[in-house]
């Protein structure tokens, strides 16, 4: 039997309760991954990036790019391009366009979808965005176009979220994990620490259960 707990930061006081408790029911640590999140404050997008983050972040708005949000996405085309982002990288796509659509027409309110323009009006990233309760963003599913990848347009689509979730009272974007299979990914965790974000870990429990 398995279970696989959502990340310790979104609920810092009562995880290691819950880890606790798995321990002494016999269940052991079988995958441990480390998640990213930034913390939505007060404060600017801006004012929590990195030196480098933050020098990009300001060359993007410099170069007219702009993130928007959808108000009616065309969910067969955000899956296409998260799909091609994605296979450009060697990770696969782990929801069909049908299955996306179909998630995002039942939760209308809470499958979002953000994308950074050039100024020409070039699509360069894309993201969905997954409202999981009142506190808590998730961006699900970041994807950037392989032409504008010098730009790093992904750090002005997670201002945008960051700056969503400022207005509508959020206090974490979460930006999922940074492993596989517990294997730390170097460059993704590093993206992630230049904006800011907090670690905070993913653990999957296991156990055996054997007839007696």
């Amino acid at each position: 039997m398995t279970w696989r707990f959502y990340p310790g930061s979104y609920a810092p006081m009562e995880a290691p309760l819950w880890y606790f408790v798995m321990q002494q029911a016999g269940y052991q640590q079988k995958i441990v991954e480390l998640n990213q999140h930034i913390p939505i404050r007060a404060e600017a997008f801006e004012a929590g990036l990195h030196s480098t983050a933050r020098r990009k972040y300001r060359k993007l708005r410099e170069a007219g790019f702009a993130c928007l949000q959808l108000s009616e996405p065309d969910w067969a085309a955000v899956h296409t391009f998260v799909a091609r982002a994605r296979q450009r990288q060697g990770y696969p796509i782990s929801l069909s366009s049908e299955a996306l659509e179909k998630l995002a027409h039942t939760f209308p309110q809470d499958f979002l979808v953000f994308e950074v323009l050039s100024s020409h009006a070039e699509r360069a990233a894309m993201g969905v965005l997954i409202r999981i309760n009142a506190q808590i963003l998730y961006h699900f599913y970041p994807a950037d176009e392989e032409k504008f990848l010098s730009y790093s347009p992904s750090i002005l689509l997670n201002g945008g979220m960051y700056e969503f979730g400022q207005a509508q009272g959020h206090t974490q974007l979460d930006l999922g994990i940074s492993t596989e299979q517990g294997q730390l990914n170097e460059g993704l965790w590093y993206f992630k620490h230049q904006l800011g974000a907090q670690n905070s870990l993913k653990i999957t429990f296991g156990k055996s259960l054997t007839k007696s």
